[in-house]
């Protein structure tokens, strides 16, 4: 997985996109829709919403504790369109890549037993001095 950081305040935090950073960003934004992030990121409040929602997970899942609070990060956070926009592209990516991870689910080895079946009748058939055959 790609690490995701942004740098406020001159401070670099990690972000996360997990089950509980959702469940922060939806009882900070009631209305929040993941697929209509991009017009809640426009908001500047709810912006720094997602962001520290994200940021508090990011932190936890590299094990350091978030000293700073959501205000923190919204008086830090200055009103230029290139800033504003560095900070939508990280939240953008961030929730992109976790929700492209896929949970690998083990599937029970198939079986052969036709194939068993040859190998056993094989074996059988070869005579004592001879090696059995092997089919590959």
């Amino acid at each position: 997985m790609k690490k995701h950081t942004v740098t406020v305040g001159g401070e670099t935090f990690s972000l996360a996109f997990t089950m509980d950073a959702l469940d922060r960003i939806e009882q900070s934004i009631p209305d929040f829709s993941v697929n209509k992030a991009s017009e809640h990121a426009r908001h500047s409040g709810q912006m720094v919403d997602i962001l520290y929602a994200m940021v508090q997970q990011g932190e936890l899942l590299e094990g350091r504790e978030l000293s700073r609070n959501r205000a923190w990060f919204g008086s830090h956070i200055p009103a230029a369109p290139r800033k504003i926009a560095q900070i939508q592209v990280a939240i953008f990516n961030c929730m992109a890549d976790y929700m492209r991870m896929e949970v690998e689910i083990e599937q029970p080895a198939v079986r052969d037993l036709v194939l068993e079946e040859i190998k056993k009748k094989e074996t059988k058939d070869a005579s004592p001095g001879e090696p059995s055959s092997t089919m590959e």
